[in-house]
């Protein structure tokens, strides 16, 4: 087993995954353990792997990933730090396989000292579910951040796609070319759910990127390339608005009460509510 954990660290798509996970902390996207991402294998990733067998039972998922029987997944792991997985892969990353009935699955490879898959995984798998009933618009990577400048931007405009996307557009000329679908918008919600998951996979079937409103964003791309660079663009469009309009925008938006307790609440005790 030791030396599948070594081999598989070092295959080509894992490599890149780490790529993406280090150019994600070198451009501030992802503070402690936030941010997560996954890869759809294909085929000839999954022929690599020749000799791993699954491990334990099956684990549980919040929804029904449609479509996604036997299919494998490279993902995040809950609580990783992006700035780790470089040194601690097999720690730190999972490939997992969708079990037939849709609503589980196995443990393939990785999380060397426990543990479970992001938190956000449900959000991911949905995606990547959506996408390929789609023709033409399968994706392989589903990259979500914490993207400084696009959270700032949710706190100073209309939570709506049209305004956003306007926004966007108008702050460099080469936006709507990049992301001509527009960027969705999901209002302010607890993360990691089985709603959140819903909303933006019902986004997602026909967006690129979808903002969660002061949280930050998802993006989806055909390779690691595609979806890091749309991260990117996006904040750096995001980042020349404030730079030019933002001392005359004042904030619209922000997070309130109910939502607060309803974090407390989920939180189970952890989160004081004596400051709400």
């Amino acid at each position: 087993m030791e030396r599948n954990k070594l081999s598989v660290s070092k295959l080509p798509f894992v490599e890149e995954f780490v790529r993406l996970c280090e150019d994600g902390v070198s451009s501030g996207f992802h503070e402690r353990n936030g941010g997560n991402l996954s890869y759809w294998l294909t085929s000839e990733d999954v022929a690599s792997l020749s000799g791993l067998e699954p491990a334990g039972e099956p684990h549980p998922l919040e929804a029904k990933i449609d479509g996604m029987a036997g299919e494998y997944f490279l993902v995040t792991a809950s609580g990783s730090f992006m700035r780790s997985i470089p040194r601690n892969p097999e720690r730190d990353l999972c490939i997992i396989r969708i079990e037939n009935d849709e609503l589980s699955y196995r443990l393939i490879w990785g999380l060397s000292s426990g543990g479970r898959p992001t938190s956000e995984l449900e959000s991911h798998l949905m995606n990547f579910a959506v996408r390929a009933a789609v023709p033409g618009r399968r994706c392989r990577v589903m990259y979500h951040a914490h993207p400084i400048h696009v959270i700032a931007l949710s706190y100073l405009l209309p939570l709506d796609e049209k305004t956003i996307t306007k926004a966007l557009w108008t702050s460099m000329i080469e936006c709507p070319f990049l992301f001509p679908a527009g960027v969705g918008v999901v209002p302010p919600m607890i993360p990691g759910g089985a709603q959140i998951a819903r909303l933006t996979s019902e986004l997602i079937r026909s967006h690129d990127a979808v903002m969660w409103a002061h949280h930050g964003l998802f993006c989806c791309g055909a390779s690691f390339q595609d979806a890091f660079g749309l991260m990117e663009t996006i904040d750096k469009a995001a980042h020349l608005l404030l730079l030019v309009d933002g001392p005359s925008l004042k904030r619209v938006n922000r997070i309130d009460d109910s939502l607060l307790y309803e974090i407390a609440e989920v939180s189970c005790g952890a989160v004081n509510t004596d400051y709400i």
